[in-house]
């Protein structure tokens, strides 16, 4: 496995899944895309340019990513694994006039590894909070169609939840989309952050299982 932290957050990191078979590389250009798939043995290649290429946009192993406003804006990687693309970038990416496709897949506490697709995805800018557009739910579930354009992204550094709602942002070790809400009765996800508080997913009328990681990608359509 290539890891994110490695590479220049300029980059792109791309993940490719195809069968059992997933590959995660980040580059410039699709030139350096072919140089990098030279050095590989020949299934390898095959498989990668088989494969359907996601933009990788969030990786949680577990460890937060307690970061603030200017990173989440921009992007970045750490020690640990974790990774995130940049808001601002998306934002322009997925505002291309195309229709831009979002999964995420995680792996909760007990070992069971799911994804949730979503058909549409477009991030809003910084103007609108980063609130985001998330339509046409594939899975069992909607996490994230029923806050669509609901709640402002919060960081540690500035909290944009309604007014008298608990700094989760800071408590939890992660900027989010964090509610104002103890609702039991929807589904609800929060992927940036650390333990039960932080990094877990929701079913209705269930309580929560806390994740062991989380990838989210988008894909144009």
């Amino acid at each position: 496995m290539i890891r994110p932290g490695v590479y220049s957050d300029m980059l792109h990191l791309y993940y490719y899944h195809c069968g059992s078979h997933i590959f995660k590389i980040k580059v410039r250009s699709v030139f350096q895309l072919l140089l990098l798939l030279s050095s590989f043995g020949s299934n390898q290649a095959y498989l990668l340019f088989a494969g359907t290429p996601n933009l990788v946009i969030q990786i949680n192993l577990g460890h937060g990513l307690d970061e603030p406003w200017s990173s989440y804006k921009y992007g970045f990687s750490d020690a640990y694994g974790g990774y995130w693309h940049g808001l601002e970038d998306v934002h322009r990416m997925t505002n291309n006039g195309k229709i831009w496709k979002f999964c995420i897949d995680v792996k909760d506490e007990f070992g069971f590894t799911f994804s949730i697709p979503y058909n549409q995805f477009v991030q809003d800018g910084e103007s609108d909070g980063y609130t985001y557009l998330m339509t046409g739910a594939t899975g069992n579930y909607d996490f994230f169609g029923t806050t669509s354009r609901k709640y402002k992204f919060s960081t540690k550094d500035r909290n944009n939840q309604p007014c008298c709602c608990a700094e989760q942002a800071a408590t939890c070790k992660g900027g989010w989309w964090w509610p104002c809400t103890t609702n039991t009765d929807s589904a609800t996800v929060a992927l940036n952050g650390v333990g039960i508080c932080g990094f877990f997913i929701k079913t209705p009328f269930t309580p929560p299982l806390q994740l062991t990681y989380s990838y989210m990608r988008i894909v144009q359509a």
